[in-house]
């Protein structure tokens, strides 16, 4: 199936803000994001561009280097993920998000 962005080169891929945290059982993790850039209709580097925050287990022996290829298989794997996804499953997951729930209510 051909999509809007088939005939778009990639013009960057960038990972920044890597930070080291630990999730909610005290387990280390270095976080940070991801960023993917398509060139724009005219050519221009400036096109569309997708942002994913994720974590990853961390490695104390990792170099900054390994954290951000951890970060960047990641960022690539929950990407695959939602790719996956039909038109339908993600209209019925905006549609869920979208309903108050009960974080939102105030007391």
């Amino acid at each position: 199936m051909k999509t809007r962005y088939d005939e778009r080169a990639v013009s960057a891929v960038d990972v920044f803000s890597v930070s080291w945290a630990r999730d909610p059982e005290g387990n280390p993790l270095h976080t940070g994001s991801a960023h993917f850039h398509l060139t724009a209709t005219d050519g221009s580097k400036f096109g569309p561009k997708v942002t994913v925050d994720v974590g990853v287990d961390a490695n104390p022996d990792h170099t900054v280097a390994e954290a951000e290829r951890d970060i960047l298989k990641a960022a690539h794997e929950l990407i695959q993920r939602f790719a996956q996804m039909s038109e339908e499953e993600l209209a019925s997951a905006y549609q869920a998000s979208k309903e108050p729930s009960f974080l939102d209510q105030s007391t």
